[in-house]
This record gives structure tokens, sequence and C-alpha cells, in this order.
């Protein structure tokens, strides 16, 4: 598929994005999007779906069209479909924040790659299996290269179960994907709960809990956000904004 062909696909799905949410799509520019690699973010505003992107990429590149499509989905999730939105007390501490945020990342990407795939996107980007690949290699050679991430080890032990978690999901619920790409992933699993058995409790309590509700469904993400929240005793602490 051509540039223009994926830019022209990307143009056609903001377009039912903005005619199913009754929201416009606002694309804006910042140089810096807070994580090293990350093309677009989405930035919750409840009169419109805001996605940033970052300055100076070639907006005909392809993962940049796929990471537009996934943010703006993000927006489908809320004000389509009515899924809940972490909000935070002013009290909260900015750590505890930045922690339960990968939290429900973790948890509507799930929703999101799948609806994107399931309008002509790729679920994942071009780094995704490369990067899973030297995460294998270095698990099997004893190496957490998930350690030392952030100053915060609460943070690291997320994204470290996060990984396991969005890959556990692929294979669980999307039936789109390359064989040697099921392959490159359940070894991924294999290799995580063999390296890091003490994490890897963790990691199935939460996709014991997703297997559990219907995370396809607003009401069962919502079931899921609070058991999940609960295992690091949040659930108290934050605010979920669902609607009535």
């Amino acid at each position: 598929m051509s540039a223009y062909d994926s830019y022209g696909r990307l143009e056609s799905y903001l377009k039912k994005v903005e005619d199913e949410t009754s929201k416009e799509v606002k694309i804006v520019e910042s140089r810096d999007l807070g994580i090293e690699g990350m093309l677009s973010a989405f930035r919750y505003n409840p009169d419109s779906i805001i996605i940033i992107i970052k300055a100076g990429v070639d907006r005909s590149k392809k993962d940049l069209i796929r990471s537009i499509a996934h943010e703006a989905t993000h927006g489908v999730l809320i004000f389509k479909m009515g899924y809940c939105r972490l909000d935070f007390k002013q009290e909260v501490p900015d750590q505890i924040i930045k922690n339960a945020r990968l939290l429900f990342t973790m948890l509507d990407d799930i929703v999101v790659n799948k609806i994107i795939q399931d309008n002509g996107f790729s679920p994942f980007g071009s780094e995704y299996i490369p990067s899973v690949k030297r995460e294998i290699k270095a698990a099997l050679n004893g190496e957490n290269i998930y350690l030392n991430y952030s100053r915060d080890v609460v943070f690291d032990q997320i994204l470290m179960i996060s990984r396991y978690v969005i890959a556990w999901a692929f294979l669980e619920y999307y039936n789109k994907l390359e064989n040697h790409h099921q392959e490159i992933l359940d070894e991924f699993l294999r290799a995580f709960q063999k390296s890091f058995a003490h994490d890897y409790k963790l990691a199935n309590k939460i996709t014991r809990i997703i297997s559990k509700h219907d995370i396809f469904n607003p009401e069962g993400h919502k079931r899921i956000i609070f058991e999940i929240l609960s295992l690091w005793g949040w659930q108290e602490t934050l605010n979920i904004k669902c609607p009535l």
C-alpha cells in the first residue's frame, strides 16, 4: 500500500470517527510528547478529539498514520462507546497518577488496537515485533531490561507487566495476526514466564481478571479497571469518570 493510499485511509477513518462521536478531530504538533519514541498522543477534551503529533515527522509516514488512527480511537472509546476514563483528585501524588495512567492505557490499548485492525490498520507499529524479539533475547540471557527505566520501581514493574499483557491480548483476541508474529509473541510469553517468575505471577493475575470480563464492553472494562487498580490499593484513590 502506498503512502498516499494509507493517508487516504486515515482521512476516511478520521471522518468516520467525527461522524460517530460528533466531535471534531484536531491534530496539533509538539516537540516533546513526554516519552521517547512516541509519534502521537491523545489528550482528553470534552469538546473535541485532540491528537498531538511529534513535530517534524513526515505525515505520510506509515507508523505516524497508524499512530494517529490509534489515538483518535481513544476518543471513540469515550465519546461513542461510553468507556470510563481516568481522572485524579488533587491530593494524589504525581507518581501514582503516572503509574495508574500506564495501567489504564494498557487496558484501553487492547480495545483500541483491535478496533483499528478491524478498520484496516496494523494493530501495532513497525518497531513492535523487532522490540519483542530483543526482549525475548534479553529474557533468555537473564537480563531484565525493564529495570531502571525510570526512578520508580513500581512504574518499571507496571511497564514490564504491560508488555506481557499486551502480547497476551494479541494472541487471545486478535484473529488476523500473521503466523510468524503469533509464534514470536508466544515465544515471548514463554520466555517472560521462565525468566521473570515473580512478575509473571502478577501479570497472570491481570490476564485472569481481563478474561473474567468482556473488555470490549464498557461495563466489563469498568470492572476490570477497578479489580486491577485494587491490586495496588488504588481503587479508592483515583476518580474513574464513567458516562451516566
